[in-house]
């Protein structure tokens, strides 16, 4: 809010492209990074509720533009970033994911 964050660093051909496929539709994990058999489905998703309103709290508190210029270190390699709006999206792929094999678990 006070107008301290840096300007976003520019992108490379190859970060674009890990952007791309990272945050693009149809986004598979691999299967090292697949679930425990039995996850708890009521803590799982407490905890994503949370995840989700803290990044509606700090999207709620900016304007569009201020949107626009926050950036976030990629948790992968810490030269490259993700815009606030793609790690959101980033995000909301990921918990789908996690979601449809959370029903996958239940229905056994």
């Amino acid at each position: 809010l006070a107008g301290t964050i840096a300007p976003k660093p520019r992108r490379g051909p190859l970060e674009s492209l890990w952007v791309w496929l990272f945050v693009g539709p149809g986004v598979r994990a691999r299967p090292r990074y697949e679930p425990a058999a039995g996850p708890a489905l009521a803590e799982t998703l407490d905890q994503l509720r949370r995840q989700v309103e803290r990044h509606r709290a700090v999207g709620h508190l900016l304007t569009a533009g201020q949107r626009d210029r926050l950036w976030i270190v990629s948790p992968f390699i810490s030269r490259w970033h993700y815009g606030l709006g793609e790690m959101v999206r980033a995000h909301a792929v990921h918990a789908r994911h996690h979601l449809a094999l959370m029903r996958e678990t239940a229905r056994g």
